[in-house]
């Protein structure tokens, strides 16, 4: 039997014939219109990548156009996106991103991200990560997300596009990390996956521009706050000439106008 006929059968368990073809239908949809922006190479029942599934929605709230139609049919894709991630992951063996109901309790939401992390499952799901308890604090809610994009195809999307560092030129993979401009936290849903908001960065230079302790001009210029000292800036290879290895397009002009301001106001 082939994987769409089981999805079918896994969706019949418990829904109408309706409800069932209308899930369908909008998985259809939803795979046409990936491809044709490129965001997946083939039909969604062909992908066999765990990453790739558990990111289906984030590419869907990538696409305008999906969004809209999602608001007129009651949210019928989005749901349609997570039971064939819940229906694949149970005929893989791996665990649902969305499977899980957390509660508000700190330790408990903390223990749920920290299982997670060790079967190596990216969370970076907008919605999904939205959902986490705002009981924990701002900074450990940032450094879990940025653990969990690690593998995710947003950081794939930014080493295929600048291939090294954007401030020393470090081209190893193992020590890149995909940079938000405008903190995940701060974004709207469209740009937080949104690769002009984003920065290949070395771990070193990374923590320096998420501490709001170095950050751009709209030349590529760089911009370091005085709470790094000259002994620092030598060590980590930067100084009042280091200049971003690339040319910066309005989008991420506007991104790091926003990151700037962080800075300045410290």
């Amino acid at each position: 039997m082939e994987i769409n006929e089981r999805f079918e059968q896994y969706l019949k368990k418990n829904r109408s014939e309706k409800t069932v073809s209308n899930y369908l239908s909008g998985l259809r949809t939803v795979s046409k219109e990936l491809c044709n922006a490129n965001l997946i190479e083939c039909n969604i029942y062909l992908i066999n990548n765990v990453d790739i599934i558990n990111n289906l929605l984030n590419l869907y709230l990538s696409v305008p156009k999906l969004k809209e139609k999602d608001i007129r049919g009651k949210k019928m894709y989005r749901h349609a996106i997570k039971h064939y991630i819940k229906f694949y992951s149970l005929n893989n063996n791996v665990k649902s991103i969305e499977s899980k109901k957390i509660n508000s309790e700190k330790s408990e939401v903390l223990d749920f991200l920290n299982a997670n992390r060790l079967e190596n499952n990216s969370i970076d799901n907008a919605e999904e990560i939205d959902n986490i308890s705002y009981k924990i604090n701002t900074l450990e809610r940032e450094t879990i997300i940025k653990s969990r994009i690690g593998q995710s195809n947003y950081r794939k999307s930014l080493i295929n596009k600048y291939k090294r560092c954007l401030v020393c030129g470090i081209s190893d993979e193992r020590f890149l990390i995909a940079s938000h401009i405008k903190s995940w936290s701060e974004s709207e849903d469209n740009e937080k996956l949104d690769i002009n908001n984003g920065l290949l960065l070395c771990v070193h230079h990374d923590a320096l521009f998420d501490k709001n302790l170095i950050t751009f001009t709209d030349t590529g210029d760089i911009v370091i706050s005085d709470e790094v000292s000259k002994h620092t800036q030598q060590l980590l290879n930067i100084n009042e000439n280091t200049k971003l290895k690339l040319e910066l397009n309005n989008k991420t002009k506007k991104y790091l106008e926003f990151h700037r301001e962080k800075l300045l106001n410290k």
